[in-house]
């Protein structure tokens, strides 16, 4: 499976997460990891949500190819609980 993650990101209002891509297989897909994670974690309430995710992009892109390998496609979401 060939897994990569474009090097864009955004604050998606909608969701209150950080929206960011990945391609799976040649395929377009949209992962989220949300404003929780980015406190609990890495510290997103003292900085901006997207200057947290991009500080972290590593650590957080790790976790979003592990729930893909474990199967999931869509709807890539990582919560707190995912760290």
């Amino acid at each position: 499976m060939d897994i990569s993650f474009p090097l864009r990101s955004a604050f998606d209002h909608d969701f209150d997460s950080v929206s960011f891509p990945v391609e799976i297989d040649g395929k377009k897909q949209r992962c989220l990891i949300t404003r929780e994670a980015l406190h609990d974690h890495f510290g997103g309430e003292d900085v901006e949500l997207t200057e947290a995710f991009e500080a972290n992009r590593d650590q957080i892109e790790l976790v979003a190819r592990a729930k893909i390998e474990q199967g999931v496609r869509e709807n890539i979401l990582l919560k707190t609980a995912d760290f």
